[in-house]
């Protein structure tokens, strides 16, 4: 008999296998920081801190000079730019009762270069005793500020608890002399003397300049800020919601995303906020604040 060959089978044909699907990575959604700084043009900026006796009293612990210091020297540790500060001090050499008590007032720091280190060692030395020679601080600025460098937008901070310890100085006067060279700001701090805070008044008005009433340290921080001139900022989330204002110098927790950052005087800009980390921006600052 015939015997037929085996049948060949045809190969087995696997299907292909099918690949799990590939897992995405988590979507990190911790929040993250926005850090602005302000970078500001050319300036000078003289600050006239009161360390009379008043300023000895305690608030929270701590003395109304110890906060001033403190905020101030925050302050300047925070500049960018090219700002030339001085600091000019009353009522820190002599006692009340001291002949010399009317005209007790210095300037410790030139203007020079930004450098905070000269300023808070300055600041530290100094001890509160006598009154508040108000008037006699700004005639003497006009002096600092012929020494000022020329050319450069200037700016005169007066920092003080309390009114001139003389209540018939016109310090007003002095102030609008001042005007001629810079803007005279006034911040009063934890003032309580209502004929002392239009006194203040007056001089910011005379000095082209504004006043600001500061109850606490983020008052006067705030005060700080608007004097020497800050940016306002506002942020859109790309995504879509309400829109998020801040201000130059400020820090921020936002959700991490993309945004579109809006600067007066400048074209929109779109920033990513990483999450779990700060992302710092720089605003440049080139005009100062006036008095409307």
């Amino acid at each position: 008999p015939e015997v037929k060959p085996p049948e060949e089978k045809p190969p087995e044909v696997k299907p292909p296998e099918e690949k799990p699907p590939e897992e995405k990575p988590p979507v990190d959604s911790r929040p993250g920081w926005l850090q602005t700084r302000a970078v500001f043009s050319k300036r000078n900026v003289l600050f006239i801190l009161d360390a009379s006796g008043s300023m000895t009293r305690k608030d929270d612990d701590k003395t109304r000079f110890e906060i001033v210091r403190s905020v101030l020297g925050d302050f300047l540790e925070s500049l960018r730019g090219d700002v030339r500060p001085a600091l000019r001090v009353y009522g820190h050499r002599y006692r009340a009762l001291d002949d010399r008590v009317n005209e007790d007032s210095e300037l410790v720091v030139p203007f020079t270069p930004g450098n905070p280190g000269t300023f808070i060692a300055a600041m530290n030395g100094l001890r509160c005793r006598g009154k508040t020679p108000i008037a006699y601080s700004l005639r003497q600025a006009s002096g600092d500020l012929r020494r000022a460098p020329r050319g450069v937008p200037t700016i005169v901070i007066l920092i003080t608890d309390g009114p001139d310890s003389d209540r018939t100085a016109k310090p007003e006067v002095a102030a609008a002399a001042l005007a001629e060279k810079g803007h005279v700001h006034v911040i009063g701090f934890r003032f309580d003397d209502p004929w002392g805070v239009k006194q203040m008044q007056r001089i910011a008005e005379a000095g082209n300049g504004n006043y600001f009433q500061a109850k606490s340290a983020t008052d006067l921080r705030d005060a700080l800020d608007s004097a020497i001139g800050t940016s306002l900022y506002v942020l859109k989330a790309v995504s879509g919601g309400a829109e998020i204002q801040g201000k130059a110098g400020d820090r921020k927790e936002l959700p991490p995303g993309k945004y579109t950052m809006v600067v007066p005087g400048r074209s929109p800009r779109t920033i990513e906020v990483p999450p779990n980390d700060t992302l710092t921006i720089d605003i440049n600052i080139s005009t100062f604040r006036r008095r409307p």
